[in-house]
């Protein structure tokens, strides 16, 4: 029975840590580049002037969970950007990567700041979350 209930421990913890989400903006271009990851509820956020770490609010992280559970995770490669300001350097290419239970999926291509309508609500949070 002790075997047992250690089994199911192990077993919940290891399915715990496959649900954890990690999740990146990164936007670059010539000279230029700003990258945000997320993990946990630390925010790691760089640019070519500055760096600088967050530490997201339980409820803010509740609401970044809830964004990505309603992005189709699998087709975030497939969505098309509703700008093309990048295609002549007129803005930094910007992409998203979200890690989730031990696969990663990364957007297409877009215009920083212009992401896709799907993406809209997830990189306005990241953003929120730097905002000085």
């Amino acid at each position: 029975m002790k075997g047992l209930l250690t089994f199911t421990f192990l077993l919940l913890m290891m399915s715990c840590a496959s649900q954890k989400t990690d999740v990146t903006y990164e936007a670059m271009t010539r000279g230029s580049s700003k990258k945000l990851i997320v993990v946990g509820n630390q925010l790691s956020y760089a640019t070519n002037q500055k760096q600088k770490i967050v530490t997201i609010s339980s409820e803010n992280l509740k609401k970044l969970n809830e964004i990505i559970s309603k992005i189709t995770l699998e087709e975030m490669k497939d969505l098309e950007a509703p700008t093309k300001e990048r295609l002549h350097d007129g803005a930094l290419h910007a992409t998203v990567t979200v890690k989730q239970g031990g696969k990663e999926y990364i957007s297409s291509t877009f215009d920083d700041g212009h992401p896709p309508a799907e993406l809209k609500p997830l990189v306005d949070l990241l953003m929120s979350f730097i905002k000085e």
